[in-house]
């Protein structure tokens, strides 16, 4: 498996993966207008803009031609989507994926709204919880943050599982100012 940035021609791919496993996983625990507001969030031309803007940055973890994992980077420092397919959870592969978007953040705290689906997972990977649990437009999260890593975790040595190959790469996104939060931004 490979971790490589989704570009315009892979995103529609990698956003079923994640509607498929937000579905299975995370949906149940929200409200319909909680459901609808996430999907109107992955909507495949909203996400094109977003990444075409550098708002937002998405790797995928691939098996062959096919993601099977996807995260999403929001400036500065923001994991706005972590999803592991299904038949494929269990095997580094968020650990990897979340390793490429901590290297581009060194030295940096990592933030994430957590679903209560997923908290225990980011506990794992070395997420606290910021505050109680929240519901913003019925969303539920959690808003965490993983504290600046040391100089060997920064380098990506305590993080990638042994099945993912990283591929060095540059253009990490950067901002130099934050605006107003908001569930999708935290």
């Amino acid at each position: 498996m490979q971790i490589r940035p989704i570009g315009p021609a892979g995103l529609d791919q990698a956003l079923d993966i994640v509607r498929a496993v937000f579905m299975d996983f995370v949906a149940p625990d929200y409200s319909p207008a909680g459901v609808q507001e996430f999907l109107d969030y992955i909507d495949p031309a909203r996400m094109r803009e977003k990444t075409a803007s550098g708002k937002i940055r998405l790797w995928g973890c691939y098996a062959g031609s096919d993601p099977v994992g996807v995260l999403g980077l929001k400036t500065p420092c923001h994991i706005c989507l972590l999803f592991v397919d299904k038949g494929r959870q269990r095997q580094g592969i968020a650990r990897a994926l979340l390793s490429r978007a901590l290297a581009c953040c060194p030295g940096a705290a990592v933030t994430v709204n957590s679903s209560p689906y997923a908290l225990n997972i980011y506990e794992k990977l070395g997420f606290v919880a910021d505050s109680p649990e929240q519901t913003v437009n019925g969303i539920r999260f959690t808003p965490m943050t993983r504290p600046p890593q040391p100089q060997s975790e920064r380098s990506g040595e305590a993080l990638p599982s042994r099945r993912v190959i990283l591929r060095r790469e540059s253009g990490c996104p950067r901002s130099k100012t934050r605006s107003p939060r908001k569930w999708s931004d935290r």
